[in-house]
């Protein structure tokens, strides 16, 4: 894994944000994406992120950000508020999500080709969970220039606990203690070139193969997947014990 700061030539950015979480995990039936952190909207976090990186790279040559927001039918009014409040222009079409994470996704792919301005086959699309409303400029730059260089790339942080595997007849009982050293937990934005994002998906749609995140799907047929530098600071926030963790993260970024 690279640890410098990466400068990136690329001209237009193509970003999907699943938002269709109903938040059971977090004890509600309201989408988890509008609950108010420091009284801004996950989702409007999120969004400002990207608003954020879209204007730092500037320095380095105009960026153009499309991006593709799958939701519930239900927010689909509140994301437009959000997006007229916090005077975010790039969100070009909201979209109906499916029954899990990858069917959002997959949905959002399809999207893409609608767009008044479709990807290339080389042009950078991000996934990126509306959910992982801290995440920072440098994750962002670090995924485009992974994608521009690999491919394919996902943000990462090396596993700072001990793991260890289970026996699959027995869950009480330790199988192994794996090697801390070779541990990374996956993060957002994961990163492709539009070509291979659409041929991991479609092949996926295809053989009827599920999988936990992105890359895996490009695993899956072959191809290389690369990591770049992520942050503990990039948390999803999912259940109620993530709340008091973002508050103290944006308490942080408000003073620093």
């Amino acid at each position: 894994m690279r640890n410098s700061i990466y400068e990136s030539t690329s001209e237009r950015l193509y970003v999907i944000i699943p938002a269709a979480g109903q938040g059971r995990r977090m004890g509600g039936t309201s989408n988890k994406q509008l609950i108010p952190v420091g009284g801004i909207p996950v989702l409007a976090r999120t969004l400002l992120a990207f608003e954020a990186f879209r204007a730092a790279q500037q320095e380095y040559g105009p960026l153009a950000v499309h991006c593709i927001v799958v939701a519930s039918e239900e927010a689909s009014d509140d994301i437009r508020k959000i997006c007229e409040d916090y005077k975010i222009t790039f969100v070009e079409n909201i979209v109906t999500g499916g029954v899990t994470r990858q069917d959002s996704v997959w949905n959002g792919i399809c999207a893409l080709s609608a767009l008044a301005c479709p990807p290339k086959a080389d042009d950078i699309v991000f996934i990126h969970d509306g959910a992982r409303c801290f995440v920072d400029q440098s994750t962002l730059r670090h995924c485009l220039y992974g994608a521009e260089t690999y491919g394919v790339c996902t943000a990462a942080v090396p596993v700072k606990d001990t793991i260890k595997q289970t026996d699959p007849a027995d869950k009480q009982r330790v199988a192994s203690t794996l090697d801390r050293s070779a541990l990374y937990a996956v993060q957002t934005p994961q990163a492709f070139q539009y070509s291979l994002l659409y041929q991991s998906y479609s092949a996926a749609q295809k053989e009827k193969r599920a999988a936990t995140d992105d890359t895996s799907l490009a695993e899956a047929i072959g191809l290389p997947v690369y990591l770049v530098e992520g942050s503990y600071a990039n948390i999803k926030i999912t259940t109620p014990e993530d709340l008091p963790a973002a508050d103290r993260l944006q308490n942080f970024h408000r003073n620093a």
